[in-house]
């Protein structure tokens, strides 16, 4: 079998100057530092894939300044590309702090057989309710709800629409799946529908 014969792609002067120029950028910039040192990269990759280090450098910029999901500016809210060396330098998606935090929070939902909760509610617990500023009638019916789900007993919520009867049947129903037990939020007219 013949060797293939690969010509050199020809680099002018000024483009060797520039890639020597952003190498040394690259190594004294504390993000690529800290990526290097996180991924355990090897720093051939400085010699051999300046740009494509450069490349994703821009593009975990907005990452730097991020204070949630709420502000995320990458294509696929809650990840970016990150640098991995297997075999080769790749590009992998992958999910930022706040992205991790929220899957850790919602990590309960695999347990839905079922779900018609809405999704501002993936995270409730009856815990995280903040009482101090609720109506004794609405403390009742919390205690009621929230024993009701203690043991395991079933419970009629009814009332006026904006009660809070989905809210504290999100609570029970997460809070059941946080214990490991399979449940279902069925949301009547949705599963009708079905």
């Amino acid at each position: 079998m013949e060797a293939l014969n690969i010509k050199e792609i020809p680099i002018t002067e000024q483009q060797k100057q520039e890639t020597k120029s952003l190498q040394d950028e690259l190594r004294k910039d504390p993000v690529v530092v800290e990526l290097f040192q996180r991924n355990k990269l090897d720093e051939r990759y400085l010699n051999t894939s300046p740009w494509k280090i450069h490349a994703w450098r821009k593009s975990f910029e907005p990452c730097l300044h991020c204070t949630g999901l709420n502000q995320c500016k990458q294509r696929v809210k809650g990840y970016y590309d990150d640098l991995e060396d297997n075999g080769i330098l790749q590009n992998v998606q992958t999910p930022c702090k706040f992205q991790r935090a929220y899957m850790e929070k919602t990590a309960h939902l695999e347990k839905f057989g079922v779900n018609d909760m809405p999704s501002n509610m993936y995270t409730v617990s009856f815990d995280k309710i903040n009482l101090l500023k609720e109506m004794e009638e609405y403390l009742l019916v919390w205690e009621a709800c929230r024993s009701a789900s203690i043991h395991n007993q079933g419970l009629y919520l009814h009332g006026t629409m904006g009660s809070g009867k989905t809210y504290l049947s999100a609570c029970a129903t997460n809070d059941h799946a946080r214990k490991n037990e399979t449940v279902a939020f069925v949301h009547y007219p949705t599963y009708c529908t079905r």
